[in-house]
């Protein structure tokens, strides 16, 4: 597959070529929607500018929660970060690079006959709507995501709007 040339922008904020191009290899290998992730990752923390997502040492736009240091793929470096909010509890995971949590977020939500967790249904869906639902129990994962899978599918399919009207081909 040939590399994404470019930046995307929305709401200010820019993702680069170089993350570009790593979330879709490992979108690829899971068989996840790249748009779908890339959408994720804006809704949680603005592709790294906004909440856990914001501390840089983390390398963690998701908040991903650390529970061991045997949770995740062997491939993955990643290591016990920063202590999430009080009413959270528990720590963040902290990556060495961002490449490592492409990887471990494609991984967590990518279905089992592709190496995924198998927790989510979000593998071979073709449309963000479908990707979103493949979050929470009522499109067919194991747990929820979010608390409220209908806020979450509207907004993503709003940010997905929002990347296409900012960023014309």
């Amino acid at each position: 597959m040939a590399n994404y040339e470019g930046t995307i922008t929305y709401g200010g904020n820019t993702l680069s070529n170089a993350n570009i191009n790593s979330i879709i290899f490992w979108a690829n290998k899971y068989h996840l929607l790249p748009t779908g992730m890339i959408c994720q990752m804006y809704l949680e923390s603005n592709w790294g500018n906004a909440g856990a997502g914001s501390n840089p040492t983390l390398n963690n736009w998701g908040g991903i929660t650390y529970s061991s240091p045997t949770q995740f793929p062997s491939d993955i470096s990643y290591s016990q970060g920063t202590p999430r909010p009080p009413s959270e509890g528990g720590y963040y995971v902290q990556f060495a690079t961002l490449d490592d949590y492409f990887h471990c977020h494609a991984w967590l939500i990518g279905l089992e006959i592709y190496g995924g967790a198998g927790i989510y249904n979000c593998s071979d869906q073709t449309t963000v709507q479908m990707y979103s639902r493949g979050l929470f129990i009522y499109g067919g994962a194991l747990y929820n995501y979010a608390a409220s899978w209908e806020g979450y599918e509207s907004t993503m399919v709003a940010i997905e709007s929002g990347i296409i009207s900012s960023n014309p081909t």
